[in-house]
């Protein structure tokens, strides 16, 4: 499934209700790196949480007290990278009482014993170096987490039945230093295959995270046009180095993401750009921005706009969508040159509104409507939220 489908299908998962005694079904999602995965999890985390009535708090040990004086009153999000554990991160550590030995539970494992709540096992299928130069698996690790994932219970702490446990990683063919899983601990896992984001569904995403805090020539660059070629089909959004190992940054949704929101700062530097998205597609990038508009002359003759490259009426739409963000109460003085981007190409007027927060576009729409009822085929092409608003 789409990433960003996740959050619904782990929502419903958690919803499903206990395992045959086993309390929630344990659940692995597999995909490439930097989709979002992990930005997903703590998403459905707080969407179980307000859907319980209960407060999310993401777990750090100075906010135990605060759990344990009120368990029932929190829904507790813990995240593990397996990659920097320890087993006794994960079951405790063992001490002599009266010629015995017991463990003492770790202050997380007590606070999802008592509580609702989320335990996150990142990073389960990555190899990492220890004492050599060579990636392995941690194998001590891996079987430290067979009691999370088998019985719900970190050493002999078991966890509220309301904990769900949400494992993520990698696919061989998707990271060069993903591992293989035994097969019992498969066995016990609902595996969940997840693809990355389209350029449409991130810039959505964008937009509902952002609002308008990012630079949306990014989206621009990756959606448009290029000589003969769309830079969409060329996957610039996610580039995985075939290597195990790299210097060179590349580019991914979460790289993208910090980029554009770095350039609405003021960051769009060639240090900032490549540094992030790698220097293949960060040069193709700065080349992009470079691109010369006007649009305050275009506003006022709008002809001029049959004469521009491809490149530079995608940054147009994307200039547009700014500035009727900034005039949203009338847009008027922009309606002559909305109308001559609709005859070249009405996919540059869906850009404008897809570049545009729903909240903005859906009162840009309503009054193209009243100035011209074809724009209403717009809407063909922009996301359901948008024609939803418009509709009501």
């Amino acid at each position: 499934m789409r990433i960003g489908e996740l959050d619904k299908y782990l929502f419903n998962a958690y919803k499903a209700g206990d395992i045959i005694g086993k309390g929630k079904q344990t659940v692995l999602v597999l995909g490439p790196p930097g989709i979002g995965k992990s930005t997903t999890f703590e998403e459905v985390g707080r969407r179980i949480a307000k859907s319980m009535g209960k407060e999310f708090v993401d777990y750090s040990d100075d906010k135990a007290d605060q759990i344990l004086a009120e368990p029932s009153k929190y829904f507790v999000f813990v995240d593990f990278r397996l990659t920097e554990c320890e087993p006794s991160d994960l079951m405790g550590i063992p001490f002599r009482v009266d010629g015995s030995v017991k463990y003492a539970p770790l202050l997380w494992a007590k606070c999802l014993s008592l509580c609702s709540g989320m335990l996150v096992l990142d990073e389960v299928t990555k190899r990492i170096k220890q004492f050599t130069l060579v990636n392995i698996q941690r194998l001590d690790v891996v079987t430290a987490a067979y009691k999370l994932v088998f019985d719900k219970k970190s050493g002999f702490t078991k966890f509220n039945d309301d904990v769900f446990v949400v494992c993520a990683g990698n696919r061989p063919e998707q990271s060069s230093v993903a591992n293989m899983l035994p097969t019992p601990l498969i066995g016990r896992m609902l595996v969940v295959d997840t693809d990355a984001a389209t350029v449409d569904e991130w810039m959505q995403w964008m937009n509902t995270v952002y609002d308008d805090n990012w630079d949306k020539r990014s989206y621009a660059f990756l959606k448009g046009l290029y000589p003969k070629k769309r830079f969409e089909d060329e996957n610039y959004i996610l580039k995985i180095p075939k290597t195990s190992e790299t210097l060179d940054p590349f580019a991914q949704h979460r790289t993208w993401t910090s980029l554009s929101v770095m350039m609405n700062r003021g960051m769009m530097d060639r240090t900032t750009i490549v540094g992030l998205v790698g220097s293949e597609i960060g040069i193709k990038f700065e080349g992009f921005l470079k691109t010369d508009v006007d649009l305050d002359e275009l506003i006022q003759v709008p002809s001029g706009f049959h004469s521009l490259e491809f490149d530079a009426r995608y940054m147009v739409s994307v200039m547009l969508a700014t500035w009727l963000t900034k005039h949203i109460k009338d847009v008027s003085k922009a309606f002559g040159l909305l109308d001559t981007m609709f005859v070249a190409k009405h996919e540059f007027v869906v850009l404008v509104c897809l570049c545009m927060s729903k909240f903005n576009a859906a009162p840009l729409l309503k009054q193209l409507f009243d100035h011209d009822p074809q724009y209403k085929d717009v809407l063909t092409e922009i996301s359901i939220g948008i024609k939803d608003q418009i509709t009501a």
